[in-house]
């Protein structure tokens, strides 16, 4: 097959090329399969694409768009990205926050999110972090 390939060069190719779109056009495939076969290709387009241009959180990113934060916050909560870190790393990390709450077992710091977009509901978010014994043990989004 080298040796066609560089012999013959493109013209072997194409014709390879011709040949097979030839016998997928005389494939008999039902309707069913083939709006199943769309459906499969749209999904994982899809959810390629919403990988792609999903924000990644970083800190730069974080401190520089406040009014974006929520597209970084869901990174931060799922990965579990400050769990286990002092007050002084999360400022460090997240920068000053807006408030800050004592509580009986620990503190609370919370950091404004920006409004996300919706056609219903235009409410801002947060992000609550809980710190046990000078640790972060809990992060929480929500809406104020």
């Amino acid at each position: 097959m080298l040796a066609n390939f560089h012999e013959g060069g493109n013209d072997t190719i194409i014709k390879r090329i011709k040949i097979f779109i030839s016998r997928l056009t005389r494939l008999k495939v039902s309707k069913v399969d083939q709006i199943g076969a769309f459906l499969f290709v749209a999904l994982i387009l899809s959810a390629s694409l919403l990988w792609l241009f999903e924000e990644r959180f970083t800190k730069e990113h974080w401190q520089s768009y406040p009014q974006k934060r929520y597209k970084m916050a869901d990174e931060i909560v799922d990965n579990k990205l400050l769990i286990g870190k002092s007050k002084q790393e999360v400022i460090l990390l997240l920068g000053n926050t807006v408030r800050s709450l004592k509580v009986d077992d620990g503190e609370h710091l919370i950091y404004p999110l920006g409004t996300p977009p919706s056609f219903f509901e235009t409410k801002k978010e947060k992000l609550v972090i809980i710190f046990e014994e000078s640790r972060v043990v809990k992060v929480i989004q929500s809406q104020e």
